[in-house]
């Protein structure tokens, strides 16, 4: 096995859509450039894979790779993949949220898009879901439908009160109109904010004719993580459009557990190690 790192540069000094621009731009230029670096790889048999943005970044390649129409991958393995940007209030996103505080979510996501000097007002308007106020009507209805909770299965659901507390609460999730004091916000942070849902930025957003071509997939969602349920939302949505998924939720373990394995005692890298034997 052949393990190319691609080593992409990090905002907000270098926002969107650098990162994945040059993540893809050199991902296939080695591709389509084996022999000068000596590389004995079957293109047959490519696996893209990321933990985190980098997990977002693999599941964006691949749809790119898709509209080309060249190098597609065999497989993809997605670790905590965060998936979408328009639904900042999932419920995982509610529960675990304190587990974020010393690098919240939504200063990352500002990150992405070049904003180095988050105000908490900017912070506010994005994680209350005011951005998607943004758009119009028939687009915000169709990513509702992209990112609805329902679309988890029960199994995932059950025994966790948070998702029953959820139902209680889902009429707020989504505000009818943008209150004053946040109207007065740059108009260049709302046209940012509207890059976010892009598939590039957000792949979980993808329609389904897109979906439907992506890649056997392996899916590794920590119970402990805000992103938990988009990764499950995502995965389930790639089941309806015909991809196999194979998913791994372990409890009591968070975000970043992957390279902590003896820390927090889960068999991760084990797993991918397995789902890759049996399938290349």
């Amino acid at each position: 096995m052949i393990l190319i790192a691609v080593e992409y540069p990090l905002a907000p000094e270098h926002k969107y859509p650098i990162p994945i621009e040059e993540a893809f731009s050199e991902t296939n230029y080695v591709l389509n450039n084996l022999e000068k670096y000596d590389l004995n790889i079957d293109l047959n048999r490519i696996v893209l894979t990321g933990d985190s943005a980098g997990a977002n970044i693999a599941t964006v390649l691949s749809n790119k790779f898709r509209f080309i129409n060249e190098n597609l991958p065999m497989l993809q393995v997605l670790i905590n993949p965060p998936t979408q940007y328009f639904n900042m209030l999932l419920p995982s996103m509610i529960k675990y949220a304190s587990i974020e505080n010393f690098m919240p979510r939504s200063k990352m996501i500002l990150w992405h898009l070049g904003i180095g000097h988050v105000k908490n007002i900017q912070e506010d308007f994005l994680i209350k879901n005011y951005h998607t106020l943004l758009i119009d009507e028939h687009f915000r209805e169709k990513l509702k439908s992209y990112t609805d909770v329902n679309l988890i299965p029960e199994g995932y659901r059950n025994g966790f009160g948070y998702y029953e507390s959820y139902d209680k609460l889902k009429n707020l999730v989504y505000p009818q109109k943008i209150i004053d004091h946040e109207k007065n916000l740059d108009e260049n942070f709302k046209i940012a904010l509207k890059q976010l849902f892009n598939i590039d930025v957000s792949p979980g957003l993808a329609d389904d004719e897109l979906l439907k071509k992506q890649p056997k997939t392996f899916m590794i969602i920590s119970e402990q993580d805000t992103r938990k349920d988009e990764g499950l939302i995502y995965a389930q949505r790639l089941s309806n459009n015909g991809v196999q998924v194979d998913i791994a939720l372990y409890d009591n373990v968070f975000h970043t557990s992957f390279f902590y394995p003896e820390e927090t005692n889960h068999p991760m890298r084990g797993d991918i190690v397995s789902f890759l034997k049996k399938n290349l």
